[in-house]
């Protein structure tokens, strides 16, 4: 062998190495895969967190969440794994679950996908299930959103669309309601 046949094998070895690294490392060079638009992007990341809204000394509503990450521009705290309890005249009255929540700290409201939550009202507790509920702190409003079960001992309620008013205690159904009254 000559050793300008030696240096094209060299050659032919030296380029299908590099193209085999430019190849590997396209492959394995992380990417970008979520939407580049400044609105889902978070200016803060934190984990394992315990959020409290106060009241002069009273304490208005704690929440923990796994997750949470803050959009300033949107004034909007996503929290993942989230679990609140909202105190009304300092004893607790609702108690809120669920996968994700948003928090508006501008417009005092939750907002919590797939929820599951308890109502104290008196000596009752109602326990509500819905694809969607808002939580107003201003009004003390629930509106929930499909999917909707209220149910305790002694009633069921049924709907697609729910508000419920904390401080008047009424519930309004509309969209294919149904209501079951147990008798003792």
């Amino acid at each position: 062998m000559s050793s300008t046949d030696f240096k094209k094998i060299i050659l032919y070895f030296g380029v299908i190495l590099l193209f085999i690294l430019i190849l590997v490392f396209s492959i394995l060079t992380p990417k970008f895969t979520g939407d580049k638009n400044k609105s889902v992007l978070y200016d803060f990341y934190f984990e394992n967190v315990k959020i409290m809204d106060f009241t002069k000394s009273n304490l208005n509503w704690k929440a923990n969440a796994e997750v949470a990450k803050i959009n300033k521009d949107k004034k909007v705290i996503l929290l993942n794994s989230f679990t609140s309890n909202i105190y009304f005249d300092n004893k607790l009255g609702l108690v809120l679950k669920g996968p994700q929540a948003d928090i508006n700290y501008q417009k005092p409201s939750m907002k919590i996908f797939k929820p599951i939550a308890k109502i104290k009202s008196g000596e009752e507790t109602f326990d509500l299930n819905a694809d969607q509920l808002i939580w107003e702190k201003e009004t003390n409003l629930i509106e929930a959103k499909g999917n909707i079960n209220i149910k305790n001992k002694k009633i069921a309620l049924k709907a697609n669309e729910s508000e419920i008013d904390l401080t008047h205690k009424r519930i309004t159904l509309k969209n294919r309601c149904q209501v079951n009254i147990r008798s003792k």
